[in-house]
């Protein structure tokens, strides 16, 4: 059977239209992977053994080790820097992070802030996104958690939004020590290496 030629041209235009917008629909954007089915959502967070989550409760418990591995000469979180990795908490959730220094050698400290392009190699105070959200004398090398040393600090995660991990000593954020840190006001939870 033979179709008139407009047919055809028709019919080529509905094909490439739905594959196109099928093609926008996958998304992958920072804002878009909230908006995703929630099905397709959890399936690209995990829940590693680090991480506690009780939604009865709104609350969401980080186990959260400095210099953990070699990775990045210690200066890393549970592993990750330079924001290879991504944790994140639903928005208005009490989290709560044992911070422990593994590494042998450098101090480290922990605070949940803004991120910033670039990172200076020393700050001038520091400045948490929620109050709590920080380690005791972050900016001090004296006050800082020393090897082997240990602080828990408790926030609530009262605004959504991408912030940061990170290490508020001199040359540690700039020299990759941090990992995203995001608040999700879709109730999200978990972990993603990036």
């Amino acid at each position: 059977m033979r179709y008139p030629l407009k047919f055809s041209i028709l019919a080529l235009w509905i094909l490439a239209g739905s594959m196109l917008l099928a093609g926008c629909s996958e998304g992958g954007g920072a804002d878009e992977a909230d908006a995703r089915p929630a099905s397709r959502a959890r399936a690209d967070l995990s829940r590693p053994a680090w991480m506690s989550v009780d939604r009865e409760a709104n609350s969401v418990e980080l186990e959260i080790v400095a210099g953990e591995t070699e990775s990045n000469d210690g200066w890393n979180y549970n592993g990750y820097s330079a924001g290879g990795a991504r944790i994140t908490v639903p928005e208005g959730a009490r989290v709560t992070i044992h911070f422990r220094n593994a590494d042998d050698v450098s101090p480290h400290r922990l605070a949940i802030a803004e991120p910033r392009d670039p990172y200076p190699g020393r700050f001038n105070g520091a400045d948490p996104v929620f109050d709590g959200a920080v380690s005791d004398s972050p900016t001090s090398l004296d006050g800082a958690a020393r090897p082997g040393a240990s602080e828990t600090i408790s926030f609530t995660a009262s605004e959504s939004g991408d912030y940061v991990m990170m290490c508020y000593l001199p040359g540690h954020a700039n020299g990759g020590h941090r990992i995203h840190f995001r608040v999700s006001g879709a109730g999200r939870a978990g972990f993603r290496e990036l």
